[in-house]
């Protein structure tokens, strides 16, 4: 794999502080960067059309894609959203919208595709907050059925406008990291679901009205 000057700076940063003490904003610029170079390394070994025929047959249009490494809050029951870095969006998605007809923030509902084909009807595409855009609704499905792990796994997304029906698309193909065996997978997600009970079991237990016990009033 070839190796830009960006690329090898990039590297050299990461490297030079991975064993030291840095400030909130320090490691939010290393993790910029970390992801920057994730997100390029992935894009290079992506085809420009999703390789699904069934799915291609239907494009009128299609968006570069998108890659990301899957994050904990990706993954997470609790927040069941795909989430996009703003300007990678801005840059290859909007584009594809029908201005006046398609509007990001209100949310658009596309049918989202997998590698294999399966529909995913009424996933929804939304900007979250002015600075988040993000895939919602069916996307948690997705998600479970790849027994999908963050840190491991990524994703690929490309938009497509139907040919036949004119409606806004979506693919979104999984790569699986080959390491991790199926059962793994299945103990990982049990875990992560396991954890999130247990915090907001916590949770509520901090915000518990003042006179209740164990969930009686007194």
């Amino acid at each position: 794999m070839d190796f830009d000057q960006e690329d090898t700076r990039a590297a050299l940063i990461l490297c030079s502080l991975s064993y030291a003490e840095v400030d909130q904003k320090t490691g939010e610029d290393i993790e910029k960067i970390r992801n920057e170079a994730i997100h390029k390394t992935l894009i290079q070994s992506c085809p420009l059309l999703p390789p699904v025929p069934c799915v291609t047959r239907l494009m009128e249009k299609c968006s570069p894609p998108i890659s990301k490494q899957l994050e904990t809050s990706d993954v997470k029951n609790n927040q069941s959203r795909l989430a996009l870095k703003k300007e990678h969006v801005v840059q290859k998605f909007i584009p594809m919208l029908e201005k006046g007809k398609e509007n990001v923030r209100d949310g658009i509902e596309v049918v989202a595709y997998d590698s294999n084909g399966k529909t995913y009807e009424n996933m929804k595409f939304i900007l979250w907050g002015e600075k988040m855009y993000v895939f919602t609704r069916r996307w948690k499905e997705l998600c479970e059925d790849y027994k999908l792990i963050s840190g491991r796994d990524s994703v690929t997304v490309w938009l497509f406008r139907n040919k036949d029906t004119g409606r806004l698309c979506a693919v979104i193909i999984p790569t699986l990291d080959q390491s991790v065996s199926s059962a793994s997978r299945i103990q990982i997600r049990l875990e992560l679901n396991a954890k999130q009970v247990t915090s907001e079991l916590a949770l509520s237990a901090t915000v518990r009205p003042p006179g209740t016990r164990s969930g009686v009033r007194n």
